[in-house]
């Protein structure tokens, strides 16, 4: 049996690309919160030395232009399982490990 992964790296900010196409091209961060802190959760090609769940404080030192977008979990759920239901068209063995992460069979 055959497995195929497919990653999907930075699958919030494609979400958000998708739904406001004015974003693209533009220096974006996502973010969450965290009990009072804010977070990064996603961010833009152009922005580097970033990571996720860095401190928001910390990234906006060094990449104060950037548009701030807050996470749509609920959102990204719900396409994240949209791909799913579209790939079960295709094997019937879909698996969704983490959003932006699915194993087919």
């Amino acid at each position: 049996m055959q497995i195929l992964c497919i990653l999907m790296p930075h699958f919030p900010l494609q979400c958000e690309l998708q739904r406001q196409p004015s974003l693209k091209g533009c220096p974006v961060i996502i973010t969450c919160a965290s009990g009072s802190q804010r977070l990064v959760m996603d961010w833009s090609d152009g922005l580097k030395g970033i990571q996720s769940d860095m401190p928001l404080q910390q990234v906006i030192s060094f990449h104060g232009a950037a548009g701030l977008i807050p996470a749509e979990m609920i959102y990204y759920s719900n396409a994240f399982e949209r791909l799913l239901d579209v790939l079960e068209g295709i094997s019937p063995m879909v698996e969704g490990i983490e959003t932006g992460c699915v194993y087919l069979g």
